[in-house]
C-alpha cells in the first residue's frame, strides 16, 4: 500500500474508533463516497474491534490424571493461550508445566504442523534465559506444551505500578536482551514480547516465555490477508479480543510496522522490548489510551515522555538506549539485538566502575580519618611532656560553597591529595598547588 494511501486509511480508521456502532455506517458513506476500496480496508480493520463470541471452554483436567508419562498434579493458571497445569514427569521424576491450547485452535492440521515444527525450533533454543520446551504432545484433541515449571512472578507483576532500581533493571535487561539475541539468531522472532511474558524467578533470573506462539495464531487461518493489526491477543477473559486466526502482538506493546501491516523482522522485537525497558524505568507504559485507536495512534504518532521526567534516577545514558530502541523508523532504531546488548552491556560495566571508583574513594577517605585520628592520639599521648609540636595549618583544596569536597585520600608520600567534587575525580600537587582531572566514563557523576 502506498504510503499516502496507508496513511488516508489510517485517518479514517481512527475516526471511526471514536464513534459509537451505531454511528459508524453513514460516516463512512459520507467519508468514502464512491471509493469502495478505502471502505473494504476501514471495515477490515474495524472487524478487529468487534468482539467475536468466546469460544466453548475447554474442561478442566482432573489431577490424577495421565497424559502418556505426565500425571496431573494441580491447575496453576489460565494465561493468553490456554491453561497452564503442574505435572510429574513420571519417567524422569521431575515436576513440569504443560500448556494446553484452546481446542479451537485444533482442527486445522496445516497450523497444528507449523506449530510443532515452531515448537520445535523454540525447544532448540537452549538458553538460560529462555523457557525450555521439553515436549509437545495432543490429548483428547487438544495441543499441549511441556515445559520447565518456573517458580516466580511475571515482569508485569514485579513492575506493578513502580520502578524497578536501576541497578536491578540493567541486570534483568541483559539477560533478556540476550535471550532475544539468541533468539534471532535462530530466525525465530518472538513478536509479542511484554512484562507478561518475561518471568522472573525466586532466584533473579530472567524466562522469556511463549516462543512460537503467536506464529501458531498467525498462520492458523492462511487466507487472511496482511493488514493492520487493532486488537490482537485472543486471551480467556478480560481482554478485547481480535478476529481468530491473527494475532500479532499486544496492542500496547505492538511496534509501529505490527501496527501498519508491514513485513516482521527481529526489530519489532527491539522495539517491543523498548517498552518493556520504559516500563521498568518509569513504573508505566510507554503509550496509553483508553481505545485501540488511541493506542495505535500514540505508537505510530507520538514522542513517548523522556523516562527521567517520570523517574529522576533514570541515568541519561539509560534514557538514551531506551528512546533508542523506542524510535519508530527501523533505520535510527537499533538494528540488532547484539547492538542493543553492547550498549546494556557496556552501561552496566560502566556502573560497575562507577561502583568500584566510589568504593577506592570511600576506603581512601576512611584510612585518612583514620589516619588523622591516631596523629590526634600520638599529639596528644605526647603533649604532657616537652614543647609543643609546630604545628602548621594548610588549605589544600579551594573550592565554593556549592562545590564542595566529598572524599579526599593522602597519597603516601604525602605531596597529593585525591578529592571528589561534583565535577568529578581530581589530584592536587600540594607543593606546587597543580590540579589534574582524572579522566572517568562520560555518564559518571558525583551529583
Amino acid at each position: 500500500m502506498l504510503k499516502e494511501r496507508q496513511a488516508e486509511v489510517e485517518k479514517l480508521y481512527l475516526a471511526v474508533c471514536e464513534l459509537a456502532a451505531e454511528e459508524r455506517e453513514p460516516y463512512l458513506d459520507r467519508m468514502c463516497g464512491t471509493d469502495d476500496e478505502l471502505r473494504r480496508e476501514v471495515e477490515y480493520l474495524l472487524q478487529f474491534l468487534e468482539p467475536v463470541p468466546s469460544p466453548a471452554l475447554d474442561l478442566p483436567i482432573p489431577p490424577g490424571e495421565k497424559i502418556g508419562p505426565y500425571t496431573i498434579l494441580d491447575f496453576l493458571r489460565a494465561g493468553g493461550m490456554g491453561e497452564v497445569y503442574r505435572a510429574r514427569d513420571t519417567r524422569l521424576d521431575r515436576v513440569v508445566a504443560i500448556k494446553f491450547l484452546p481446542s479451537v485452535l485444533a482442527p486445522d492440521a496445516v497450523a497444528l504442523d507449523r506449530f510443532r515444527r515452531e515448537a520445535r525450533a523454540a525447544s532448540a533454543l537452549n538458553h538460560p534465559n529462555i523457557c525450555t520446551v521439553h515436549d509437545i504432545g495432543d490429548h483428547r484433541g487438544r495441543p499441549f506444551f511441556v515445559m520447565e515449571l518456573l517458580e516466580g512472578w511475571s515482569l508485569h507483576e514485579r513492575i506493578a505500578g513502580k520502578p524497578i532500581p536501576v541497578s536491578q533493571l540493567v541486570v534483568l535487561a541483559v539477560q533478556a536482551c540476550d535471550a532475544l539475541k539468541a533468539a534471532h539468531a535462530k530466525r525465530i522472532i518472538h513478536r509479542d514480547i511484554k512484562p507478561a511474558n518475561i518471568f522472573l524467578t525466586t532466584t533473579g533470573q530472567i524466562k522469556i516465555l511463549d516462543f512460537g506462539l503467536a506464529k501458531l495464531v498467525e498462520e492458523s487461518h492462511p487466507t487472511a490477508t496482511t493488514a493492520t493489526t487493532v486488537e490482537t491477543e485472543i486471551i480467556a477473559s478480560n481482554v478485547t479480543r481480535t478476529r481468530p486466526g491473527k494475532l500479532l502482538g499486544t496492542p500496547a506493546y505492538l511496534s509501529p510496522e505490527q501496527a501498519r501491516g508491514e513485513e516482521l523482522d527481529a526489530q519489532t522485537d527491539i522495539f517491543s522490548f523498548g517498552l518493556v525497558l520504559y516500563e521498568m524505568a518509569t513504573g508505566r507504559p510507554t503509550f496509553r489510551g483508553a481505545r485501540s485507536g488511541e493506542l495505535i495512534n500514540a505508537i505510530l504518532h507520538e514522542t513517548p515522555v523522556k523516562p527521567s521526567a517520570l523517574n529522576p534516577k533514570v541515568p541519561r545514558r539509560l534514557e538514551r538506549i531506551i528512546l533508542k530502541a523506542l524510535e519508530k523508523e527501523r533505520n535510527p532504531r537499533y538494528q540488532s539485538a547484539q547492538e542493543l546488548l553492547n550498549d546494556l552491556g557496556e552501561f552496566q560495566r560502566a556502573k560497575q566502575r562507577h561502583a568500584a571508583w566510589t568504593t577506592r574513594l570511600a576506603l581512601g577517605a576512611a584510612a585518612l580519618v583514620l589516619a588523622m585520628a591516631l596523629g590526634i592520639a600520638i599529639f596528644h599521648s605526647k603533649g604532657s611532656g616537652g614543647d609543643a609540636p609546630n604545628i602548621l595549618q594548610r588549605q589544600l583544596t579551594s573550592n565554593p560553597v556549592t562545590d564542595s569536597v566529598y572524599l579526599g585520600a593522602l597519597s603516601d608520600d604525602g605531596k597529593k591529595i585525591a578529592y571528589t567534587d561534583l565535577r568529578g575525580v581530581h589530584v592536587r600537587m600540594i607543593d606546587t598547588g597543580e590540579v589534574f582531572d582524572i579522566a572517568l566514563p562520560p555518564d559518571l557523576c558525583f551529583r
